[in-house]
């Protein structure tokens, strides 16, 4: 009796929990008066199903909210912050999603495979929150607008007060980051405005008033040799026929031509000085270009913004100037030695072709060996193999090593060994052996010297 009551006890609980599929689960509802939001997740592939379908429903909340912003709307955001419609509208999405609040749970369904989650939302309680939180928004960054506009003001030429004026207008984005060129009108001093058209216009006429001014804008750089402060950039503001040194805005140093490593962060010290500085350079391009900007970005945490409000602020025309920077790659002292069946080369075939690659990537040679910054060695020696049927074969041998002259240290060393050649002699074939190393040292050989010796 009592097996038989568990029995039947576990039949009624199956029986409640596996119940017939609802007419939602069935067929997405329709009302004109809930955002619908439906979630589904198969029980096999996580133990968390019962939160993966919650994330669905909301996922699939948003995305029903989200519809709802225009093209135009969308097309505005798109021109302004020059990320693509599809980027535009997952940041309008992802925004969405992580503002929702008001939801309600209205059911729950699960079977032996699959569990469903139907959140709805009263669209108008979404309008009555939407509407507060885009009055809190505007407010805040109204504040944060009024802040900077007394700056603005009152800078009389300090240049601690400039930056401020211009962080207090690229902070009062902030608020308004997720109203996706939505139209935001308040009032300012009286006046009817746009909020965001107002801040940008206002941070664009201040920026236009701004000069960097480099004080090396050609450089001749040694590879290997150490650039101290030689990316100094002078930051000053136009007030009224005379320029103000404007300290602690963040400058952003950048490669637009070449490549390293730089501090790529530097604020303006007392004054007005950035102190940029090259960590490394790739000395693989001769002519190299730094560009340094006044970074808006800089001016919040990046983390904690959104994609659409940093791409918004990076298409603004800020303050900039360049650097030219001609790259001299170090001074090599090479000596080879070459043989072909014990026969000293007369001509060589290793060393003009090093020569003529690292020469192309900006390296000078010098015939003193003390004036050197590295020293390349190549030993290579061609052998005599085996004759077949009037064709004979020959190897080649070849080790190529590069010493820092500077510490004395070896920093490469590679061998190639048993390289063939067949010829109509042993010695035409170590001499066409040669030449298949010459064409193993383009395409291996150079590209790893060069790392080395950066």
């Amino acid at each position: 009796m009592i097996r038989m009551s568990k029995i039947l006890f576990l039949l009624v609980l199956i029986s409640t929990v596996y119940t017939k599929q609802p007419d939602w689960v069935l067929k997405r509802p329709i009302n004109n008066s809930y955002f619908i939001g439906i979630g589904i997740a198969n029980k096999s592939n996580s133990r968390e199903y019962i939160q993966s379908a919650k994330n669905s429903a909301l996922n699939d909340l948003s995305s029903e909210i989200s519809v709802r912003i225009s093209s135009e709307l969308v097309d505005i955001a798109i021109e302004k912050s020059g990320l693509s419609e599809e980027e535009v509208r997952l940041e309008i999405h992802s925004s969405t999603k992580a503002d929702l609040e008001g939801y309600v749970l209205v059911d729950t369904w699960e079977n032996k495979n699959e569990y469903w989650v139907y959140y709805r939302l009263s669209k108008e309680l979404y309008e009555e929150q939407k509407r507060l939180k885009r009055e809190n928004a505007i407010n805040l960054s109204l504040d944060l607008f009024t802040n900077a506009k007394e700056k603005e003001s009152n800078l009389e030429a300090q240049g601690e007060t400039i930056n401020s004026a211009i962080e207090y207008f690229v902070q009062s984005l902030k608020p308004i980051e997720n109203y996706y060129a939505t139209p935001l009108e308040t009032t300012y001093n009286g006046e009817r405005i746009f909020l965001q058209n107002e801040i940008y216009s206002s941070l664009q006429s201040i920026l236009s008033r701004i000069k960097l001014n480099v004080s090396n804008p050609k450089l001749n750089v040694k590879v290997g040799n150490s650039l101290n402060n030689s990316l100094d950039v002078l930051v000053t503001f136009s007030d009224n026929g005379r320029y103000v040194n404007v300290t602690n805005v963040p400058i952003n140093y950048s490669f637009i031509k070449g490549s390293g490593e730089l501090v790529n962060i530097v604020r303006t010290d007392s004054k007005g000085i950035a102190r940029g500085q090259i960590i490394n350079i790739s000395p693989l391009e001769k002519l190299q270009m730094i560009k340094c900007s006044l970074d808006l970005t800089n001016y919040f945490v990046v983390d904690s913004t959104s994609i659409y409000l940093l791409k918004t602020l990076e298409s603004i025309n800020t303050p900039s100037s360049k650097i030219i920077i001609n790259v001299i790659g170090p001074t090599v002292y090479l000596e080879a030695m070459e043989y072909n069946i014990g026969v000293p080369l007369s001509v060589k075939i290793l060393e003009p072709k090093i020569k003529k690659y690292l020469t192309e990537k900006g390296y000078s040679f010098t015939d003193d060996i003390a004036s050197a910054d590295a020293m390349i060695s190549i030993n290579a020696e061609s052998r005599q193999g085996s004759e077949m049927y009037g064709q004979y074969i020959s190897f080649v041998d070849a080790t190529i090593s590069i010493t820092d002259m500077n510490t004395g240290e070896e920093i490469y060393k590679n061998s190639l060994q048993n390289k063939k050649g067949i010829q109509l002699s042993f010695e035409k074939a170590g001499l066409k052996a040669y030449q298949n190393v010459s064409l193993e040292i383009n395409g291996n050989i150079i590209p790893e010297i060069l790392e080395a010796m950066k």
